[in-house]
């Protein structure tokens, strides 16, 4: 299930017998400063309820190289759906050097 990094939706995806949740990372993507780490920490969160409640945690939405790093470091992630990030810089550098930007980073995180 797609859902934002609330508590109560989390609670609703465990509840209704979701397997995993991906989080929204939107508004984390579109924010700076104060506001992204508010917001990485409301991802933290909803990661380790989810998590406890025996989901498998993916995350996406709005990721690229300049935002990527502190999502990759959410304790327990499974997933990233980075794959329009991917495309987008595949437009300037080619797919092949995008696709390895990404992997690079990734594998850093």
């Amino acid at each position: 299930m797609f859902i934002d990094p609330e508590p109560r939706q989390v609670e609703a995806a465990a509840e209704i017998g979701a397997p995993c949740v991906e989080l929204h990372t939107g508004a984390y993507a579109e924010r700076s400063g104060i506001g992204r780490e508010d917001e990485l920490g409301r991802l933290r969160t909803a990661a380790r309820l989810a998590r406890e409640a025996g989901l498998q945690v993916n995350a996406g939405h709005g990721l690229n190289l300049e935002n990527l790093d502190p999502v990759l470091r959410l304790p327990g992630l499974d997933t990233l759906n980075i794959g329009h990030s991917i495309v987008c810089r595949a437009l300037v550098t080619g797919l092949e050097q995008a696709v390895k930007e990404m992997l690079e980073l990734c594998s850093k995180g």
